[in-house]
């Protein structure tokens, strides 16, 4: 072979190595100018996209607090009852001869009401009377003669048995004129007084009604969703609607055992202190039953929530100047007001918009046209859903 047929060969090697000694650098170079390339082209379209220029949205915040104790309740339309009722009836036959006390006025158990004609009640005692007395010196003078041995046993238990029937007879005499005199069996109010003056009674009729309204006795009949919440002895509260006083404070006295299966209902009775006669029979008041006691709850004005299609609610918090959107969990069982229980997505903190939540959209810039703090009331105020709107049977 030839000189010059061997350098070309040499130096088409030679060129061949370098490129391939150049290539990684190459490669390198070529990716360093595409991403230059590429940053340059999106700053220039970030640069052509418009500024922003919209106002802050005017919005209202409320700093959510954890209550410490919320109580959850509901209120139930009831009917108040009398605690007993007292139908009087005569024990014995008569005129009615007085007639003591007026009704509509407190009676004392022991206080005349009605007083009969005693003529023939009397005469009867008194027959009674002595024969019981002419009997008795019998029994003792064939007693005494029986000791002797002037009586014989037969003589002596025949007068011993005429004793015995006189004093039975005078005791029936006796028991029928106490009884012409009408009493109250028990304390209350005189409700009625039904005979008038020489109006003939009979044994067995009845003359007056006594009602104890003291304490009273509020009927409920609460839905079975809530009456396993209930128990013997729970202090609940009465809502009386036009009285200076509009509540009165009473305690569970009975649940029934059964449920009424055309209202699905149980029948739950309250006893009330009603020394000023705030409650009367038949009264329809409504009272609020307390289900559970909630710690450290969060609650927040329904108007704050924004329902979504999905069903799902969230609510918008103010971050840095921005509003954030937060999905919520609500608790409807317990309410109080204008306001609802949020079990997830608020914290202890969060600057809650309340007002103006509707104009604001994620990351928009937000002016906070005034700062509230959470509302107080509601802590104090028992949480309430209305359970029934019927009075108890």
């Amino acid at each position: 072979m030839s000189e010059k047929p061997k350098k070309g060969v040499e130096k088409r090697a030679k060129w061949l190595r370098a490129v391939r000694r150049a290539t990684p650098a190459l490669i390198v170079i070529a990716a360093l100018a595409g991403v230059v390339l590429i940053a340059v082209v999106l700053k220039k379209r970030d640069d052509d996209k418009p500024v922003d220029k919209r106002p802050p949205v005017n919005v209202e915040t409320e700093v959510v607090r954890p209550m410490p104790e919320v109580l959850d309740t509901f209120e139930i339309v009831g009917r108040v009852e009398a605690d007993r009722v007292a139908e009087v009836s005569a024990e014995a036959e008569g005129r009615v001869e007085q007639v003591f006390a007026r009704k509509g006025r407190p009676v004392r158990a022991g206080e005349k009401i009605i007083r009969l004609n005693t003529d023939i009640l009397q005469a009867e005692y008194n027959r009674a009377k002595a024969q019981k007395e002419f009997n008795d010196r019998e029994y003792n003078r064939i007693s005494l003669l029986h000791k002797k041995g002037a009586a014989t046993d037969n003589e002596a238990e025949q007068a011993r048995t005429q004793a015995r029937i006189s004093e039975a007879v005078f005791s029936i005499a006796k028991a029928r004129l106490d009884r012409a005199v009408i009493v109250a069996p028990i304390d209350g109010t005189l409700d009625d007084v039904i005979p008038k003056v020489g109006t003939l009674v009979k044994s067995g009729d009845v003359v007056a009604v006594i009602v104890d309204m003291d304490p009273a006795k509020v009927v409920v009949d609460v839905p079975e969703c809530d009456v396993s919440w209930l128990k013997d002895g729970d202090k609940e509260e009465i809502i009386v609607k036009n009285s200076p006083d509009s509540t009165v404070s009473g305690r569970i006295s009975y649940i029934s055992k059964r449920i009424d299966l055309g209202s699905n209902t149980t029948r739950v009775e309250i006893s009330a202190d009603n020394r000023d006669g705030a409650l009367w029979s038949g009264q329809i008041v409504h009272v609020r039953l307390l289900r559970r006691k909630q710690k450290n709850v969060i609650m927040v004005p329904l108007e704050a929530l924004i329902p979504l299609e999905n069903g799902k609610k969230v609510v918008y918090v103010v971050e840095s100047g921005k509003a954030v959107r937060r999905e919520v969990q609500m608790d409807l069982t317990l309410l109080s007001g204008q306001r609802v229980c949020i079990r997830s997505g608020l914290k202890d903190g969060d600057r809650l918009i309340v007002k103006g939540q509707r104009f604001v959209s994620p990351e928009s810039a937000v002016r906070e046209k005034d700062k509230i703090g959470p509302a107080t009331q509601a802590a104090s105020q028992p949480t309430t859903s209305q359970a029934a709107t019927k009075p108890a049977r």
